[in-house]
Formats: structure tokens, sequence, C-alpha cells
């Protein structure tokens, strides 16, 4: 029996889950939650990054002096692109910025005035999102040119946490491959890039695999925990490859959704795809396990409804998850429909103003109860899942969808992504990131010994469930009326 220890950050909360690895099955076990969010500061949006630290550091307390379980090693995930400064002497410079922050607004059209679009999607092969490292670090340097000119490293968030806790600087490759920095011909750091913005690639890390062991818990954190210097795993540590790693697909004609605050939608690829029709498409590619291929769409995922349900307990009524679903499952179909990825859904004050605004730009009726929001966003984003289903399959022709990640609790969204997508849908892990990290750091420990048999033991450690389609002219309706609107928004 092998024990290891996950660290997942996400953006509302961030878990320690111990995984247990026993005759082909690994069992999971939280033993450590915390909040996380964006700190506005001065309207400007930042991460926590001492508090998130403080909170891994007491898991790993928690494990080893109350649970009493020394893991054979420790990984760490989290959401993509954020990065901290490092000054000279290894000190952070300034807490790191969040990826909604607004201070990239309108610099993707600025920086492809001084390197066309179509040549940095050719180096890269990601998408155009304001929030890549790439325009925050545009951003950075405009806005602070003294801090960026004074730094000696730049580390992703995971970097910067397994730092704090091992002193050793390294970038994993699938979080690489979010930042739009990372040229995927050359497998290294575009220096053309870094020419156009002004910045020296010295302050880039390494790039590392999966599975690599970048250091031991230092002096300070071991003697907490009676003096054990458990090794810390680079696991994929961008959580979307974290997820997919985990995934048992049964095909190789299978999509994915990695749903969660975000939802990440694509095909497992051997090569990576820098084609005219995938940037047409909107398609990024970003990196896996083993050097494996990710072409996907970032979608704004369960974000909405998230914040949804925040507006309406800030307007006095709080709800649940289960019981605000409840509510969208009784509300009356295909009333309004959004554009989930919209830019006045991305961070808003009230999300549910945003919502009533859109359907009054759009003439549709505002919804009236909490239900209809509801259901006007789980709807929305089973219609935007169709839409990039169909992107898909004029690259890569898949047959049907795995679902992992916390969104397969919504069950409503499964049935409804099954019935927008024509194909049956199979929810599987749950926590299927955390799967992956901990999986991830089997193999490198070497107590598995491929990414196959990663798989196999995800898929003896899961029992999925499909969902089947059903309502296909109304939804064929739906998905026609939703593209007329989207487009009048374009």
């Amino acid at each position: 029996m092998s024990c290891y220890l996950a660290v997942d950050l996400g953006a509302e909360s961030g878990r320690l889950i111990l995984g247990t690895i026993s005759e082909g099955k690994l069992e999971m076990r939280e033993i450590h939650r915390f909040a996380n969010g964006m700190l506005n500061i001065n309207g400007q949006y930042h991460w926590n990054i001492g508090s998130l630290y403080a909170e891994i550091v007491k898991g790993i307390e928690q494990c080893v002096n109350v649970e009493g379980v020394v893991p054979e090693s420790i990984g760490i995930d989290t959401w993509g692109v954020d990065y901290g400064l490092l000054a000279e002497d290894g000190s952070l410079m300034g807490l790191p910025f969040a990826y909604r922050d607004p201070r990239t607004t309108g610099l993707i059209e600025e920086f492809c005035s001084l390197m066309p679009k179509e040549e940095i999607y050719r180096r890269t092969g990601n998408l155009f999102a304001s929030y890549n490292t790439l325009f925050q670090l545009f951003a950075a340097k405009k806005h602070h040119p003294k801090m960026v000119n004074a730094a000696s490293d730049l580390l992703f968030i995971p970097d910067l946490l397994a730092y704090f806790l091992t002193g050793v600087k390294a970038t994993e490759f699938s979080f690489a491959t979010t930042s739009q920095l990372y040229n995927r011909s050359t497998n290294s750091w575009d220096s053309e890039l870094f020419a156009t913005l002004g910045i020296s690639t010295s302050i880039m890390q390494n790039v590392v695999s999966a599975g690599t062991k970048i250091g031991t818990l230092n002096k300070t954190v071991a003697s907490r925990i009676g003096g054990h210097a458990i090794p810390v795993v680079a696991v994929a540590t961008h959580d979307t490859a974290s997820a997919i790693a985990a995934i048992p697909f049964t095909s190789s004609r299978s999509a994915f959704i990695s749903s969660g605050t975000w939802s990440l939608m694509g095909v497992e690829t051997d090569k990576v795809i820098i084609t005219d029709e995938a940037l047409a498409k909107s398609f990024t590619n970003e990196g896996g396990i083993e050097g494996r291929n990710y072409l996907l769409k970032n979608l704004m995922g369960l974000w909405v409804l998230q914040q949804t349900r925040r507006s309406i307990k800030d307007s006095g009524t709080e709800y649940d998850y289960p019981t605000l679903v409840h509510l969208a499952q009784k509300a009356e179909s295909f009333t309004a429909f959004v554009d989930i990825d919209h830019a006045s859904f991305l961070n808003p004050e009230d999300m549910c103003k945003a919502i009533a605004d859109y359907c009054v730009a759009t003439n549709q009726p505002v919804p009236q109860t909490h239900g209809q929001l509801a259901r006007v966003v789980i709807e929305s984003l089973a219609l935007k899942y169709r839409e990039t289903f169909d992107d898909i399959q004029a690259i890569a022709p898949a047959e049907d969808i795995m679902i992992t990640g916390g969104g397969i609790n919504n069950k409503l969204l499964c049935q409804l992504t099954a019935n927008a997508c024509r194909v049956n849908v199979t929810a599987v892990l749950p926590e299927g990131t955390a799967a992956g990290n901990l999986l991830t750091q089997a193999w490198g420990m070497g107590g598995l010994e491929s990414v196959d048999e990663i798989r196999s033991v995800a898929a003896a450690s899961s029992i999925p469930v499909t969902y089947y389609p059903t309502e296909a002219q109304q939804w064929n309706d739906a998905y026609a009326r939703y593209r007329s609107i989207v487009a009048a928004m374009k």
C-alpha cells in the first residue's frame, strides 16, 4: 500500500487529498480544505499566495502529525497562466496578479501589431486570451517596468509554491504550454516572443516532465513534521492536464470535458495541431503527461453559475449547489440563452445583472426567478459544449464525451450536455484532477509503470455514469436560436 498527497488548488478553494493505492485501486480522502479567492486591492485582483502556502503547510502537518501518514511524495496542481516574480535574493516581488485582473484589456490587439497573430499561433499553438501569461507580461512591462526589469525569476503559481516548500525552481511542461510563451516546435521558451516583450528568457525556468522529482521539503517545513524530508514531485501542474491524465478513455475517438470553474473541452492527440482551421475555430494546444497534446477550448464553465449563486446570496438568499440545480430542473426550458464566454461574464460585480443585461441586449425575456437564472446558465453551457463539439468534429472526429471533475455532480448539466451534443456522455471521477495528481506522483516515484497503468487504476477506482441523449428535435431548434443570439452579440 502506497500513499501520496495531492495539493489541488482552484479559484474558489484548495484541498489536500491523501491518496492510497492498493490492489490496483486508488482511494482518496480529503484531509484539509480551505477557501481561496481573488483579493481586490484598489481595483486590482491578486492571489494571496502567502495564505495559500500557509494552508498547504497546515495540510501537510495534518497528514503527518494528526493522520499519522508520511506520504511518499507531494504534488501540486493549480489553474493556469498566473505567475509571481522573484528578486535576485529569491524574495517574492509582490502578490501575483490574478488572471481576471482587467489590466490586460485591449492588449492582444496591441501586441499583435508587433507580431502577427498567425505567427504567434504558429509558434505556440495557443489560443488568444487576454489572461494568457504573454499578455500579462506585456501589461507588466507597460505598467510596472522597473519590477519586471529587476526580476531574477518568473515562477508560475505551482512552481512558486513548490519553491517555497523546497527552494528548487522548475516549471513543468503542461503549465509551460498554457502561457503562450512556449514554442511547441522547438520545445523551449520562445526567444522571439520574449524579445518582442523586451524581457530576457533568463527569468524562465528549466522545463521538466510530469513525474519528475524536483526536491524535498525544506528544513523549516520538515521540522514541523518530525524531520521528514518528503519529496515534491512535479505532477501535471496545470489542473486540466492532471484531470485528463486520469480519464480512463474507452476509445481513441472520445472527446473530454474537464468540468470545474473552467470547462476545458477537446481531444487528446499524438502531436500538436497548428493549422489555419484550428486557429479559425479558436482551438488551443496544451501539453500533457508524457508529452501528449490536448487540442481544446477553454470555456468559462461553471464560473457563471458560481457567480450567479454568489449574486443571489448577496441579494439575501443563500442556496447550496444541489438546491440551486433542483430549482433549475423545475424551471421552464429554453426561455433565454447567453454566451457563457462573452466578455461581460468574465468578472462582473453582479452576475445576475450581467445575465439580465445580456438578455435585454439580445431581446430575450429576463429571468424572473432564481431557478430560471440557473436554468439559463446551465442550458447555455450545454449549448456551448454543442458548439465546441461540432468544431471538434471538423478537425478530430469524436464519437462520445467523457466528463471529469466537480461538474459531474451537476447531473442536470450532464444530461443536458448529452441532449445538446446528441451523443452519449459518460461521467467519471468527480475528483479527476486530484486523481491525476496522485497517480502521476505514483508513476514518478516508481509505483506505476505507464500512463496506461495510470488510466487502468483510474478506471478500477471509479463507477462511470452514462447519460443518453433525448429530445433531439427540441435541442436542435434551441441550438439554432442560441447560435443566432450569440452571433448578434459578436
